[in-house]
Order: C-alpha cells, then sequence, then structure tokens
C-alpha cells in the first residue's frame, strides 16, 4: 500500500494505471511525478506507467 510504504514504485505505478483507465490523467500524473521524485526515474514501473500513459492502455502484468 502506497500510504504505509511512499516509495513503493511498483504499487504507484499499478494505481497511475488503475487511475487512466478511470479517465483521471492528471491524478496518474502525480504518481508517475512521485516515482521519479522519489529516485524511481528509469525503473521498470516507472517505464511501465509511462508507456501506459503513450499507448493509452496499461499493461497486463
Amino acid at each position: 500500500m502506497v500510504s504505509k510504504n511512499p516509495d513503493n514504485f511498483l504499487a504507484r505505478s499499478y494505481m497511475g494505471m488503475g487511475l487512466l483507465e478511470q479517465g483521471e490523467r492528471a491524478a496518474a500524473w502525480v504518481q508517475l511525478d512521485a516515482i521519479r521524485n522519489r529516485g524511481g526515474k528509469g525503473t521498470w514501473p516507472e517505464q511501465a506507467l509511462l508507456k501506459a500513459f503513450v499507448e493509452g492502455k496499461s499493461s497486463n502484468y
């Protein structure tokens, strides 16, 4: 859960993907920024969420 571990990039990425699927782009962007600002730039969670923004869909992992 993100509230218990704010540095959990994977949870933030999946949350962002879920928000995108609900049409909440601004809220999803907050998650992407949080990943990047907490040292997650270049990680799989950041790349997966960014890809979801670009492609308009999330990955099934």
